[in-house]
C-alpha cells in the first residue's frame, strides 16, 4: 500500500492514474485509473443535544471547533454549522453532506424519517452517543434499509479506572492514519464512560474498540449513504479525547468518509454499455392532457405529487381548467408493513396499485384503507387527477407503518413501471479510451436515472457528455470522466494445481512446460516435452510394410484367377450356373 497526498486546485471530477514500470510483456495491467470528485466545501450540520450548556460540555462544541480550526475570514474545506434539535425539522438538507447528532436524546417521528431519507439518498450520519441520549429511541429507530444504528445501543457504563481507545483494533479505512506511531496518541486518551452494545446490527461492522474490549466505533452502509456510531461523547464530560493532538485529524477523517456516499460513482465495472447511475432519480412519469380534445400536451418526470396551482397555469400550453394528469410508474416501499394513503384534491383523484383501486377522492379529500407492502418490492403505480373548473391542487401523502405522515417522497417512486420501456431523457456524445466516438443516452428506468454509453466497455477513461436535462444531477457538469475498471484477475498468474490439470486432461492431451528452455524451444519451432518422432517413424515403417504386403497379395490374386474358355458353338457344354450369372448382368453381352 502506497499513501500519497495531493491538493487539487479546482473542484469537480478528476481522474487519478497510477503507472507501474513492470517491464514485462503484459502492458495492460501496468496502468490503473480512478475517477474522484473534488469538492470545494463539505457542508456539515451539527445537531447539538446539549446546546444550552457551557462550551466545554456541549455535545458538538469541540466537534465544530475541530472541523473549522481557523478564523472566520479564512477559507476552510469543511463548513460546519451548529443548530439545536428543534431546528432540524425546518432545515433544507439538500446542500448538506453530513449530519452529526451530538448527544441528541431523541428525535420527533417526522424529523427522524427526514434524516433517514437523507441517508438513503447518499448522505452521511454520525451519531455521538453521550450521556443524555435515550437508548430506547435509538434501539427502535428503523427506516427504509432496516435499523438505523449499526449496533444495538445499551445503557452507559463507567469503568472505575476509565478506558482508552485501542489503536490495534482500528479496522476501518478512515482510521488508517491512527494505527501508525504518529497517530497513536488517541490510545493515550482517557474515556470515563461509554454506552454498552448488545451486538451488531445486520451489516454492521466494528471499526474500533476500547482497551477493555467494548465497542468504540461501529459503521454500516445504509441505502446510498453511510452511518457511524460513537458510543461515547466527544467533549470534556466523559474524558479528554478532544485534548489529544490527533483529535482534529480524527474528526476530519471520519467526516470525510461519511460524505463519500453522496457523489455519483464514476468508476464502473466492464460490461456492455457502461452505465452511470444518478442519485435522486425517483419520480413518476406525468402525462398532461386536454380534456375536450383528449390531446396530450406535456410529458415529464414529476418527483412527487404535491401541486398547489390554485388559479395559476399548470403549463404554458395547458388550459387552467378541463385538464387531466396521469402519473405512472412503480412504488418502492422503504419498509414492510401497512400503509395508509391520503389525498387532498380539487377536483378528482384516483389511485391504483397493482391494478387495484385503493383510493378515490373528490374535494376536499379522503384516505384509503391500510395497504400491506413489502420493503424493496415495487408495485405498479397509476394515479389520475381531473380538474374541471376553479382552483386546482393535489397532494398525495402516506402514513408509514411507524406512524410518520408525509408527502410520498421521490425516493419511493420509479418512473418506469413493470413492462414499460425506459423513458428517454436526452442524448449526447462520448469518446472512448482509444479515441473513438460513442453515443450517450439519458434514460429514466426502473433503476432510476441512467446515463448509458453505447457499445462494449473498453477498460480505461471515457469522456462522457451529459444530456442537458441531467446536468443538474451532476453539479452542472456538461461532461464527466468515466472510468471502466480493469480486471486485476486477468493478469494474476498462479501455478496450476492437480485439480486444474485433471480438468484440462479430460478434454485434451496435456503436455506442460517444464522450464524456460521448453518455452524457448517452442518459440524456435524445435518442440519440447515427450519425444514422439520415434513413435511416428515406427508407425510409418509398419504402414510401409503393410502396404507392400497388400500390393503383393493383390498381384498374386490376379495371377491365380481361373480362365474359363467358352466355345459358343458348343453351348450345351457350358455350365448352367455360368450362363445364369452372365444373363443376370445388366447390359452384358452374350
Amino acid at each position: 500500500v502506497i499513501d500519497y497526498r495531493h491538493q487539487f486546485t479546482t473542484p469537480g471530477p478528476r481522474v487519478i492514474k497510477a503507472t507501474l514500470e513492470g517491464n514485462d510483456d503484459l502492458v495492460g495491467d501496468d496502468l490503473s485509473e480512478r475517477a474522484v470528485w473534488v469538492k470545494k466545501t463539505l457542508p456539515v450540520l451539527i445537531v447539538d443535544g446539549n446546546a444550552g450548556a457551557s462550551f466545554f460540555e456541549r455535545g458538538g462544541g469541540y466537534l465544530g471547533l475541530a472541523l473549522a480550526p481557523v478564523g472566520e475570514n479564512e477559507e476552510v474545506f469543511v463548513d460546519p454549522r451548529v443548530i439545536n434539535p428543534a431546528a432540524l425539522g425546518r432545515e433544507d438538507l439538500a446542500q448538506t453532506s453530513v449530519i452529526v447528532l451530538a448527544d441528541v436524546p431523541r428525535l420527533p417521528t417526522k424529523v427522524s424519517a427526514k434524516v433517514v431519507d437523507f441517508v438513503l439518498s447518499g448522505g452521511g450520519l454520525w451519531i455521538i452517543a453521550g450521556p443524555k441520549i435515550e437508548p430506547a429511541f435509538y434501539q427502535n429507530w428503523n427506516g427504509g434499509d432496516g435499523p438505523v444504528l449499526p449496533a444495538v445501543l445499551g445503557e452507559m457504563t463507567t469503568p472505575s479506572d476509565g478506558v482508552s481507545p485501542a489503536p490495534g483494533s482500528f479496522d476501518h479505512p478512515a482510521l488508517r492514519l491512527f494505527t501508525e506511531s504518529a497517530g497513536k496518541d488517541l490510545g493515550s486518551g482517557l474515556v470515563e464512560g461509554y454506552h454498552l452494545t448488545d451486538g451488531l446490527a445486520e451489516g454492521g461492522q466494528a471499526a474500533a474498540r476500547f482497551t477493555d474490549g467494548g465497542l468504540f466505533l461501529a459503521t454500516h452502509s445504509y441505502g446510498s449513504g453511510r452511518i457511524l456510531l460513537a458510543t461515547t461523547a466527544l467533549d470534556a464530560r466523559l474524558g479528554n479525547l478532544p485534548a489529544r493532538p490527533s483529535f482534529v485529524p480524527f474528526v476530519h477523517e471520519i467526516t470525510n468518509w461519511l460524505a463519500g456516499g453522496q457523489e455519483v460513482d464514476l468508476n464502473v465495472r466492464a460490461s456492455w454499455s457502461p452505465t452511470l447511475a444518478l442519485p435522486g432519480g425517483g419520480g413518476l412519469r406525468g402525462r398532461y392532457f386536454e380534456v375536450k380534445s383528449g390531446r396530450e400536451i406535456l410529458s415529464r418526470i414529476d418527483p412527487v405529487i404535491d401541486f398547489q396551482w390554485r388559479g395559476g397555469a399548470v403549463a404554458k400550453s395547458l388550459p387552467q381548467d378541463n385538464f387531466r394528469i396521469e402519473w405512472t410508474g412503480s412504488l418502492m416501499p422503504p419498509t414492510t408493513g401497512e400503509y395508509t394513503f391520503e389525498a387532498n384534491a380539487d377536483d378528482d383523484f384516483t389511485l391504483t396499485l397493482d391494478e387495484e383501486e385503493v383510493l378515490k377522492v373528490s374535494l376536499p379529500g379522503g384516505s384509503s384503507q391500510k395497504v400491506s407492502l413489502v420493503a424493496g418490492k415495487p408495485v405498479s403505480f397509476r394515479a389520475e387527477f381531473v380538474e374541471e373548473w376553479g382552483e386546482a391542487f393535489i397532494t398525495l401523502r402516506w402514513i408509514r407503518p411507524n406512524g410518520v405522515r408525509e408527502v410520498i417522497p421521490a425516493t419511493a417512486f420509479l418512473a418506469v413501471g413493470e413492462g414499460q420501456e425506459n423513458h428517454l431523457l436526452g442524448e449526447a456524445d462520448a469518446t472512448d479510451p482509444i479515441g473513438h466516438a460513442r453515443e450517450v443516452v439519458g434514460l429514466q428506468g426502473r433503476r432510476g436515472r441512467l446515463i448509458e454509453v453505447s457499445g462494449s466497455a473498453l477498460p480505461g477513461e471515457y469522456k462522457v457528455g451529459i444530456p442537458a436535462t441531467l446536468q443538474p444531477a451532476l453539479s452542472g457538469q456538461q461532461d464527466v470522466p468515466l472510468v471502466v475498471l480493469r480486471e486485476p484477475g486477468e493478469s494474476l498468474f498462479e501455478p496450476w494445481n492437480d485439480d486444474d490439470r485433471n480438468l484440462i486432461r479430460r478434454e485434451i492431451d496435456l503436455v506442460e512446460l517444464g522450464s524456460i528452455d521448453d518455452l524457448l524451444s517452442v518459440l524456435r519451432g524445435e518442440g519440447f516435452g515427450r519425444e514422439i518422432w520415434k513413435v511416428l517413424a515406427l508407425a510409418a515403417l509398419v504402414l510401409f510394410f503393410l502396404e507392400m504386403l497388400l500390393a503383393r497379395w493383390v498381384s498374386k490374386s490376379r495371377k491365380a484367377g481361373e480362365e474359363v474358355k467358352i466355345d459358343f458353338e458348343k453351348r450345351h457344354e457350358v455350365p448352367d450356373e455360368f450362363l445364369k450369372s452372365v444373363a443376370g448382368l445388366k447390359g452384358g453381352r452374350q
